[in-house]
């Protein structure tokens, strides 16, 4: 506020009113309070406060006066009236120091008697930092003088030394006196003279005054060294007289250059081939510097971003954000992940360090920073991970147990421990390791040896098991110490060696049985030594040889071949290749016999790498040789085959190009020779047909009866049949396919015949068995007459004493029976078949059931002497079932059981089992007869079928009941299934819906 109103003003005061508001200096005035009552526009700009800010606030308040200040102004302002000149250090609204001149003076109110106080006041802030650089640098010239290492000279117009500072001349290595003896051109370096003498020259003509310049010298001792010269010429009356100066050594200075440049060059070296990408930003964001490496990794070259900002490399632009939040909370930032943009649009992850620079004034200039790709480190850390999983999978699984113990107590156990020593990990960890040791003076000599040697390897010792058997394992320890060589904990491991020790007891009779394998091995087997001789031979070789082992060890293997320049070829592929496979030789037996034999022999090394002996195999391949004439041959007719075979032989190569047709393809119409080279897919009449055929090919090597159509030269589409396979080199890699295709026009004709004559044959299979069904009264009922009939006269023939006439009729009676059960089991079966069969499921009394059917069957267990039983392992009451049909199913069972088995045990036994979600009624038969091989098995459940014919012959039967019991079973929603042992037992299982 810089014209004061009527309540803050000095009204009787002239000056304050005209003169002080525009008074180029600050003027200020305040009450006895010291509360600022007048503040002029001068005083605003020297203090930076308003006047609003200013009035009515505390003068120390404002002003920041020291507190010594303080105390020397007061006394001024409370007890004088006239002008006073003090000097104050203060603040203004920044906080920077103000150095001022106060004029003080007293003014007395014309009204209220109230005494204001007056300053005008002087900014001697600048002239004060002048005075006092100025005495800094006259202390520091006084300093410079007293210390001065700089040579300080005056030589004449012809050069030589006529003064020189003492400190000066010990710096070349001259004494003063010595250094007064000598002429400029003495020290000089040759090459620099002529430009010293130009510029002294010029110097003395005016056309150059004080200069300074560099050049090289010698000392006393011949090194050269580079130093700055400032000199000036001393004019007497105006005429030159002498030449003064100052010497300063520079070579310091001249080598850091010279390594500035190398770094500067080495810098740009490093910056151009660096593989990080450096950067510069100004404060704006806008890149003014990068690395070329930006091109390498996202795909820029320099001058495309020179000038853009920054933030439009950054795929998510929040990431700049929380950058920028960082660096300006921090003033840097270190490895923060981000993602860029590759010119290519691609996303790559970066890691950015930066830095906020500064100016002089403290202020943001700019950012530079390092991004570094992080990419492959991103797929190396998620390469880790799964590594780290993975490892953590084998850990818990790896079979033997990591620990480390401290002072003997357990820290950390792996969890294979509960595998090999029944504990949990957390019920061995913070025990004392000797707990769980079987014998205590075991592990003190344990403990005793691991301290004498600093760790044990395969230290055999035994634990105790948590349900205390024994386990014997094998202990490895380490120690674990500090800097100063001091044991701090114990790693170790212990593998189960409990089967090791049992296989190390069987090792001596594997010894023995790999004797008996060598001496019954088939081969001959051989060793000898690098002179040829033969060090061992296995016992076959008298077989395939005529020799015994001790007839030839010792001897030179070249006197069993028959041609030596064969065993010459062996020698020289053995030293090439260290092996040699199925080499063919000829040898001689001890009769004189020439033998065919394949070798495949091998150099055997020791610990230095060299061949000490030969071992192999000599296999008596006459019989092969034999085989591969007979192959020939066989090729021979195989082409004959081929070549008259009546179907199409087709081979391709993996294009489906045909490069072999037999000629039988001419039943199509096509001539061979004109089929090579052509797709093979053409002549389909859909080629999809051989796309699939070829598409099964690439799961399975062989396709059979797969069914198409071909187009035959002239048009026609005739029905075919193809097979194909692949055909496979030695390493079982596919490389033709062969096609063979079949004219099944007439078999096409015949199965159509075939199925009109099955069609014909099911109804009347139906009618058959819909006429058996209709037909069983009229059987059943005459043989129900001669069954009583013949029953009514055996008990009159009993009463009359007539047993020869009784025994004839108790025939007729049982065969009745027979026949009237074989007649039965006949119509059930059509029945079914003809689906008249009717099921009645309702609940049935199992307690009951099983009663009726035990009675019914014990006098047949009994009559093969047989021991019958029945056990129910659930509590069940009532089943859902036809009770006539189970009844007669459980019975059959039974009753081939009692047949089958003498003086043995027959069960029966009921339980309920799940199975998929659903519970079953299983009623199980089993005993100990004669049982059922597994080839016999499926004929069990066939009509009118047993085991086999003897089986018929002894035990008579039609071999419907299994049929007809497994059919009700089915009708139910069961089933029938079986499983035996031949000549021990057999077991039938009933299975029905619970």
């Amino acid at each position: 506020m810089n014209q004061p109103d009527k309540n803050r003003t000095l009204n009787s005061d002239l000056f304050l009113l005209n003169v002080a508001p525009h008074f180029p200096l600050a003027i200020i005035a305040w009450d006895t309070h010291h509360v600022i009552k007048f503040w002029n526009s001068a005083a605003e700009k020297l203090f930076g406060y308003t006047a609003d800010e200013a009035i009515n606030q505390k003068l120390t308040k404002i002003l920041s006066l020291e507190k010594n200040h303080e105390s020397a102004l007061f006394p001024v302002i409370n007890n004088s009236t006239n002008i006073k000149q003090t000097n104050f250090l203060s603040q203004n609204k920044q906080g920077e120091n103000l150095h001022t001149l106060w004029q003080i003076l007293k003014h007395n109110e014309s009204f209220d008697d109230i005494t204001y106080t007056t300053a005008v006041i002087t900014d001697k802030t600048e002239l004060t930092h002048v005075n006092e650089k100025e005495k800094l640098a006259t202390q520091s010239f006084q300093n410079l003088r007293e210390h001065l290492n700089d040579v300080v000279y005056e030589h004449d117009l012809e050069g030589n030394f006529t003064k020189i500072s003492e400190a000066g001349a010990n710096s070349i290595g001259y004494s003063q006196a010595e250094f007064l003896q000598l002429n400029v051109n003495d020290l000089i370096e040759p090459h620099f003279i002529p430009a010293i003498q130009k510029n002294i020259q010029q110097k003395i003509n005016g056309d150059k005054k004080n200069s300074t310049y560099e050049i090289q010298i010698h000392n006393k001792n011949n090194i050269k060294m580079w130093i700055e010269i400032t000199s000036h010429i001393i004019f007497v009356d105006k005429k030159p007289t002498s030449i003064q100066g100052i010497i300063r050594n520079i070579d310091n200075q001249k080598q850091s250059e010279f390594d500035t440049l190398q770094s500067e060059n080495k810098f740009r070296k490093i910056f151009d081939t660096i593989d990080d990408i450096y950067y510069h930003l100004d404060v704006e964001g806008n890149i003014d510097l990068i690395s070329p490496s930006l091109y390498k990794h996202l795909g820029y070259k320099e001058i495309e971003l020179i000038g853009t900002k920054i933030i439009g490399l950054f795929v998510y632009p929040k990431q700049r954000n929380e950058l920028m939040h960082i660096m300006v909370t921090n003033g840097h930032v270190n490895d923060h992940e981000i993602i860029l943009q590759h010119k290519n649009n691609t996303h790559i992850p970066f890691s950015v360090s930066a830095n906020i620079l500064v100016d002089d004034n403290g202020k943001m200039s700019g950012i530079e920073g390092i991004a570094r790709n992080i990419r492959s480190r991103k797929e190396h850390e998620k390469i880790l991970k799964t590594n780290e999983q993975r490892f953590r999978r084998i850990f818990e699984s790896i079979q033997d147990v990591y620990f480390r113990a401290e002072d003997n107590i357990i820290k950390f156990i792996s969890p294979s421990c509960h595998k090999m020593l029944g504990y949990a990990p957390e019920e061995m960890i913070g025990h004392n390791a000797e707990e769980f040791y079987l014998n205590s003076d075991t592990s003190q000599l344990m403990l005793e040896k691991f301290s004498n040697d600093g760790y044990l390897a395969d230290y055999e010792i035994d634990y105790k098991h948590k349900d205390e058997s024994t386990v014997t394992c094998s202990l490895n320890l380490n120690a674990i110490k500090d800097d100063n060589n001091h044991i701090t904990a114990i790693e170790g491991t212990l593998r189960d060696i409990t089967t090791r020790k049992s296989s190390e007891k069987a090792l001596i009779s594997s010894e023995q049985r790999f004797r008996r394998i060598f001496e019954s091995f088939q081969d001959t087997y051989y060793e000898a030594d690098m002179n040829g001789n033969i060090t061992l031979l296995s016992p076959s070789v008298i077989g395939h040889y005529g020799y015994t082992p001790e007839e030839l060890v010792g001897k030179p293997a070249s006197a069993v071949y028959a041609d030596p320049q064969q065993r010459v070829g062996l020698v020289e592929a053995l030293q090439q290749n260290g092996f040699v496979n199925d080499y063919e030789i000829m040898l001689v037996t001890k009769d004189g016999e020439l033998k065919p034999t394949s070798c495949s022999t091998k150099l055997v090394f020791n610990e230095s790498g060299e061949p000490v002996a030969v071992q192999g195999i000599l296999r008596d391949i006459a019989e092969r040789k034999k085989s591969e004439l007979a192959l020939r041959e066989s090729e021979a007719s195989f082409r004959s085959i081929f070549n008259s075979i009546p179907d199409a032989f087709i081979e391709m190569n993996i294009f489906n190009t045909i490069v072999n047709v037999s000629p039988s393809v001419t039943q199509f119409s096509y001539d061979p020779a004109a089929l090579i080279g052509s797709n093979i897919s053409l002549f389909f009449t859909n080629p999809n047909d051989w796309r699939n055929v070829h598409n099964m090919l690439n799961s399975d090597i062989e396709v059979k009866g797969i069914e198409s159509t071909l187009i035959t030269k002239d048009g026609h589409i005739t029905p075919i049949s193809i097979t194909a396979y692949k055909i496979q080199d030695e390493y079982n890699h596919s490389s033709n396919i062969v096609c063979i295709i079949r004219d099944i026009s007439a078999r096409k004709r015949y199965e159509s015949e075939l199925e009109l004559a099955r069609d014909h044959a099911l109804e009347a299979t139906r009618a058959k068995s819909a006429f058996l069904a209709n037909m069983s009264h009229e059987l059943r009922t005459p043989l129900n007459a001669i069954i009583g009939y013949s029953e009514m006269l055996h008990d009159d023939a009993m009463e009359n004493s007539n047993h020869e006439m009784a025994t004839d009729l108790g025939k007729i009676h049982d065969s009745g029976k027979h026949l009237l059960s074989l007649i039965s089991d006949i119509l059930d079966l059509s029945k079914i078949e003809a689906g008249k069969m009717e099921i009645c499921i309702a609940p049935v009394d199992l307690s009951q059931l099983i009663d009726e059917i035990m009675v019914t069957i014990a006098p047949l267990a009994k009559q093969n002497n047989n021991e019958l039983s029945q056990v129910s392992t659930n509590d069940i009451l009532t089943i859902s079932a036809d009770k006539i049909r189970l009844k007669q199913a459980i019975y059959n069972l039974l009753s081939n059981a009692c047949k089958f088995t003498n003086n043995g045990k027959v069960k029966l036994e009921i339980y309920q089992e799940e199975d998929h979600g659903k519970l079953w009624n299983h009623f199980k038969v089993t005993d100990t007869g004669i049982g059922i091989t597994d080839e016999q098995i499926p004929q069990l459940f066939s009509e009118f079928s047993q085991a086999d014919s003897t089986t018929t012959r002894e035990f008579g039967g039609t071999g419907l009941g299994l049929v007809i019991s497994q059919r009700f079973c089915q009708l139910m929603g069961g089933d029938i299934s079986v499983s035996s042992v031949y000549g021990e037992s057999s077991t039938f299982i009933i299975k029905l819906p619970a």
